[in-house]
């Protein structure tokens, strides 16, 4: 699978639901234990890197998200991944003008497309 949604839009579009079905099954059970100290995987994510490598400005550590804010980040990423399969089925940039700006607004592609006539799954 390549990453140009009109060669094989289904596929392109199973492989997104298939994704949220794997999102649904990491969010269901238990977020992964934090390594010890240690772990050889604590050494492997080890923030503070920085020390021992030569830069000229300072790293910034930025910890990482909480493990529901991780999974609402994937979801939305995989969101627009389905806004574009679905709009890869035209290409008047008008619609997809009109459907960007539905969506910032907080409602549905669902809603936006179909007044427009387009086949929607969902």
């Amino acid at each position: 699978m390549g990453t140009e949604v009109g060669r094989d839009r289904p596929e392109f579009l199973n492989l997104v639901f298939l994704a949220r079905d794997y999102l649904d099954v990491v969010r269901r059970n238990p977020p992964p234990p934090d390594p010890g100290s240690d772990s050889p995987a604590s050494l492997a994510f080890d923030p503070y890197i920085g020390r021992q490598l030569q830069t000229a400005t300072p790293i910034r550590i930025v910890p990482p998200p909480p493990f529901q804010e991780t999974c609402a980040a994937i979801d939305r990423f995989l969101d627009g991944l389905y806004e574009v399969g679905l709009l890869s089925v035209t290409d008047q940039l008008s619609i997809w003008q009109v459907c960007y700006h539905t969506t910032f607004l907080g409602r549905s592609i669902n809603r936006c497309l179909r007044p427009l006539g387009m086949f929607v799954n969902g």
